[in-house]
């Protein structure tokens, strides 16, 4: 092998090692500081079920706006609109698009003092062959926190999208 040829090899591989190590550090700083989760690989393929003490539709609305008016979330959420009984998410930067769904769910006939809502991405664009993980990572972590806000009782269950919400 040609001795260029080696050099190339060692300083592509510190660069490696060097971006490797930082990346690492920064999600561990995020996740230090409450910006990210640990989440399962493919998180983005199931709903996440929030169950809490009686709240409305618009109190979620009223308190997603506040973290936009905040800016808590300006690096993950572009668009906001709330129709009904669902508040649609978008997102879009560098070529990924995403959507969002934070749905009020119908209360359950053996607990009406409770309020169920579904967060959900039913839409993502793949680049590269991979959903932009990061900002939806960021998202629901925020929309995790604004629902531990309204209720610090809040339970939490994942489900594939399809799947029907069960009674326990």
């Amino acid at each position: 092998m040609k001795p260029w040829a080696v050099v190339l090899f060692i300083v592509l591989g510190i660069a490696f090692v060097f971006i490797a190590v930082w990346y690492s550090k920064y999600k561990r700083r995020a996740r230090a500081v409450g910006l990210l989760v640990n989440r399962k690989g493919g998180f983005y393929d199931y709903a996440e079920i929030f169950l809490l003490r009686k709240v409305s539709i618009n109190d979620v609305w009223e308190s997603l706006n506040q973290l936009i008016k905040a800016n808590a979330v300006r690096d993950c959420m572009k668009t906001a609109e709330l129709k009904g009984y669902q508040i649609t998410v978008k997102h879009e930067n560098m070529g990924y698009t995403w959507t969002a769904f934070i749905q009020e769910m119908e209360e359950p006939k053996a607990r009406p003092e409770v309020s169920v809502f579904r967060v959900m991405f039913p839409q993502y664009f793949v680049k590269n062959g991979t959903p932009d993980t990061a900002t939806m990572n960021r998202f629901l972590t925020e929309i995790e926190k604004l629902f531990l806000r309204l209720d610090p009782d809040t339970l939490v269950r994942s489900q594939r999208p399809n799947d029907t919400l069960t009674e326990n």
